[in-house]
């Protein structure tokens, strides 16, 4: 491992190729530490919504739009190669003195990310989007079936988008475009015939959050590079 720090790898990447190097599959413990993390989001969504309103509790307008959350997760690695989640910190410690240069480095980094997939620094998603550029075509929206707007199918079309769905749809475009290294937890990875292991969090979510996830499937069946 010494060699790989000399050489210059960071180190995620130390332990990654070490653990590659002992005959494990790196992308599979991932694969357990996103679903860890989706299993807890999913089984505690009504607590942490009931939160988010405690703290938000008589903004006017009501605040709808999507809200943000610094935690940092640990877990361990059994001798098995098997992820064990230790806890979540809801308020992690961003401070990186006497913990070395390195640390430094990858907070500042972080905090880049963080600021930029929110749309902080570079003056937000919103202001730069149409609903032009959130629409997706559906067959079925130049139906008859769909010119009420009153099935849930049809409300990612265009005549029956909301100013509510739209904001939330640009949201969910913004963030896409500009995660650099970091990864879309929810929805789960598809591919371009459409969703894969999702049909739990479809069944029981809420519609805006339905409308969101319909929303990533017919991006993905569009263009690849919607599907994780």
């Amino acid at each position: 491992m010494k060699r790989r720090v000399e050489a210059g790898y960071n180190k995620g990447q130390v332990i990654a190729s070490y653990i590659t190097d002992a005959g494990y599959n790196v992308s599979k413990i991932h694969a357990q530490i996103y679903d860890a993390i989706r299993s807890v989001l999913y089984n505690g969504r009504d607590a942490i919504l009931q939160e988010y309103r405690k703290m938000y509790h008589g903004f006017k307008p009501p605040v709808r739009c999507n809200f943000f959350e610094l935690t940092r997760w640990d877990f361990i690695l059994g001798s098995n190669m098997q992820v064990y989640l230790l806890e979540v910190n809801a308020s992690p410690d961003m401070t990186s003195q006497g913990v070395g240069h390195w640390r430094t480095i990858r907070y500042e980094l972080a905090l880049f990310s963080y600021l930029h997939i929110l749309g902080s620094d570079i003056g937000g998603h919103r202001n730069r989007l149409r609903n032009s550029n959130v629409l997706v075509s559906k067959a079925m929206c130049y139906e008859p079936i769909c010119e009420s707007c009153s099935l849930e199918e049809c409300l990612l079309c265009g005549h029956c988008l909301t100013t509510d769905h739209a904001t939330m749809l640009k949201d969910s475009f913004g963030e896409h475009l500009n995660r650099l290294d970091l990864r879309r937890l929810h929805p789960k990875p598809m591919t371009h015939a459409g969703v894969t292991g999702t049909y739990y969090w479809r069944e029981y979510a809420p519609k805006r959050e339905r409308l969101n996830q319909a929303w990533f499937e017919e991006k993905c069946k569009q263009d690849t590079y919607w599907c994780t």
